[in-house]
């Protein structure tokens, strides 16, 4: 651990040792679980933990998840360390609160329209447009394996619940509508990881996308001459008709939403003919 990350921890241990000076914490380690903070005397500043959050993301957006320490956070309120431990006695706990802050921003709107190929698209671009607006959500989704089920909050349920009103009326069983969802979940998420990885890449190495990939071109036209690719030269040779990463992205979709159509419509006729096997 680094010398800020052990001033935290220690900064962390002091806050929790004035609040319970004579009690152990459940696991006799961590801090004692929210609930006790509400027998505590409140701190003289006056916060909230949406105040908390939105600072919390503000410095990810700008200088990355490992930049939202409690000291970033309390220098930007104007308060100090302290008074934030109070709030969220741990950075476990403010990771948690961020990606449930994460899990409403991403989800999709709250009522169907009616028209299920929209429903389900829904899902998708309001999930791509979150990771696209705080591309650091990839880091804290994938290093949160240990989140705080202390923060679980209303913002994880109520993501699962409007994602599961926009399958609702499809004419599917409920493992079917799960599937549904979960390959499109998987796409997005699978597409957005790729364009973020993209941008990271030709960021570090300080050119664009497309210098990027003309500077990759003299050793592929090595490895060509070692071995041939004629499927790969037929797509070197059609690389330039690729539409745009918005333009990709709907064309996947729309890939998964006429499998539905077409599973729609193979239920319909089963309805019809009064066949209920598959």
């Amino acid at each position: 651990m680094n010398r800020r990350g052990d001033r935290e921890a220690q900064e962390e241990r002091r806050a929790e040792r004035r609040r319970h000076p004579h009690q152990r914490t459940d696991d006799g380690r961590g801090p004692a679980p929210l609930e006790r903070r509400e027998r505590q005397r409140r701190p003289r500043v006056q916060l909230d933990l949406d105040q908390i959050v939105d600072a919390a993301m503000e410095i990810a957006d700008r200088d990355g998840p490992d930049a939202m320490t409690m000291r970033a956070i309390a220098s930007k309120l104007g308060v100090g360390v302290m008074s934030l431990y109070w709030y969220v006695p741990t950075k476990r706990d403010l990771e948690a609160l961020v990606l449930e802050r994460l899990m409403i921003e991403s989800s999709p709107p709250f009522e169907p329209t009616g028209d299920w190929r929209r429903d389900l698209a829904s899902i998708a671009h309001a999930a791509r447009a979150n990771m696209t607006r705080h591309p650091w959500m990839v880091d804290l989704f994938t290093r949160a394996v240990d989140m705080s089920a202390t923060a679980f909050g209303h913002g994880f349920l109520g993501h699962v619940e409007n994602t599961m009103r926009m399958v609702e009326d499809l004419p599917f069983d409920f493992t079917q509508k799960m599937a549904i969802i979960g390959v499109i979940d998987s796409f997005t998420m699978g597409f957005v990881y790729d364009e973020i990885i993209e941008r990271r890449r030709v960021e570090v190495m300080g050119m664009t996308e497309d210098e990027f990939h003309a500077s990759l071109a003299p050793r592929i036209q090595e490895l060509l001459k070692e071995h041939d690719y004629p499927l790969f030269r037929n797509f070197m040779a059609h690389d330039h008709e690729l539409p745009d990463r918005d333009q990709q992205f709907e064309r996947g979709l729309n890939v998964i939403l006429d499998g539905v159509a077409a599973q729609i419509e193979r239920a319909g006729n089963h309805g019809a003919s009064g066949d209920s096997t598959d």
